[in-house]
């Protein structure tokens, strides 16, 4: 393989040959999974194979178990489509979920007040870190660590630092004149206001007050949280999509997926109703647009975002 890639017209840069090792039953290694050089047979660090990748004018440095587009064309009309979407203000608290090494982040990083980024792998959180400094990026926040247990961390340290979006009012199904008489009743029984509701209205006015008297004042450094979340083929653990709908001050979500059937069982979670208001664990989010990105040319493979 180096023989023929070195023998070819177009001098293929091929730097190193790794193997690695995974004896479970997977049809992906962990990122902790061993690395052999294929030349050596000896075992190697990922941060002891680098290369080197420009992608949306940017220069990122790649380690062997990081993941990264490999059709950089492709991913440059990717990553611009996710920030239009995005539209991340300069105030925006942008979250790079799965971020890999840093390239939607990175991408953005200009357009928002900060980004945080968390991915499970170290290394690719490691190359993240060291893209930033690179490219003299210096609103970024790195996370190692599994999403669905560092997200809710991530939201809980920023929440007083975000202003408050506006409250959203779910409706509500009166009863009718049919609903009454299946139930058996003689008469349609008046809708009567809950004994706590007047206290929670005002207990809600004092709130809005103080908090319009804050954001006046300045006091909110983040205008609100837009999230860009780019998972692997499973798709995102059921406790990021809890934290991602639970957080009410989060305005937009761009999805990008290279396996368009878990997305769709991802949104199904996000934008459907649940509970009798249809806002238990939050209010759900409202699909908006969808498109289709080829990034593996004659394959039956997409991105979906």
């Amino acid at each position: 393989l180096a023989a023929a890639a070195a023998s070819a017209p177009d001098q293929f840069p091929l730097t190193r040959l790794l193997a690695q090792v995974h004896e479970g039953c997977a049809n992906a290694a962990p990122a902790d999974a061993p690395l052999l050089d294929l030349r050596t047979g000896a075992g190697t660090l990922p941060s002891e194979c680098v290369i080197h990748e420009e992608l949306c004018g940017l220069r990122f440095t790649l380690s062997a178990s990081a993941f990264f587009q490999v059709n950089t064309c492709a991913a440059e009309a990717l990553y611009r489509l996710a920030g239009e979407w995005a539209s991340p203000t300069g105030a925006s608290l942008l979250l790079d979920v799965c971020c890999g090494t840093g390239t939607i982040g990175l991408t953005l990083a200009s357009r928002a007040k900060k980004v945080v980024g968390v991915d499970i792998v170290e290394a690719a959180i490691e190359d993240a870190a060291a893209n930033a400094a690179l490219n003299g990026v210096t609103n970024c926040e790195w996370v190692a660590g599994r999403a669905e247990l560092k997200l809710p961390e991530i939201l809980n340290k920023h929440a007083s630092d975000v202003k408050p979006a506006p409250p959203i009012f779910m409706p509500q199904v009166a009863p009718t004149a049919a609903n009454a008489e299946e139930s058996g009743g003689e008469e349609e029984e008046k809708a009567e206001p809950h004994p706590d509701t007047h206290t929670a209205r005002v207990d809600a006015g004092v709130e809005e007050k103080e908090e319009a008297e804050k954001s006046a004042s300045g006091a909110y450094e983040y205008d609100d949280v837009v999230a860009v979340v780019d998972p692997p083929r499973a798709g995102l653990h059921k406790n990021v999509l809890h934290a991602l709908r639970a957080e009410t001050r989060l305005r937009r979500l761009v999805y990008v997926s290279c396996n368009p059937e878990s997305m769709a069982l991802n949104c199904a979670e996000l934008c459907t109703p649940q509970g009798p208001r249809g806002d238990s664990g939050g209010a759900p989010f409202r699909p908006v647009k969808a498109m289709a990105v080829d990034l593996f040319p004659h394959t039956p493979h997409c991105e979906a975002v």
